[in-house]
């Protein structure tokens, strides 16, 4: 059996990719580590505001009591790799 490494989600013109947890085969990195969905990473990505991280060569993004990491698989097609949702305080 082959084991998926990422869960791709279309929404908004966007294709979201959001890793499996090495550890798990059927379980979320964003779910196992910050038990966040794929629907609460995409709506902070969508609503929220975003700066550059160049230290870490990333973005971030927050939005009301949330924040994503992520970064650009392919900018020109909107392709978009979730690293981290988690909550913020």
């Amino acid at each position: 059996m082959i084991k998926k490494k990422f869960e791709i989600i279309k929404a908004k013109n966007y294709i979201f990719f959001f890793k499996y947890e090495e550890s798990e085969t059927d379980l979320l990195h964003i779910f196992v580590r910050h038990l966040k969905t794929p629907d609460e990473a995409i709506n902070t990505f969508l609503n929220g505001e975003t700066v550059r991280n160049n230290k870490y060569n990333r973005y971030e993004t927050t939005f009301k009591d949330q924040c994503i990491y992520w970064f650009w698989l392919d900018e020109s097609t909107k392709k978009v790799l979730i690293i981290s949702c988690f909550d913020i305080k």
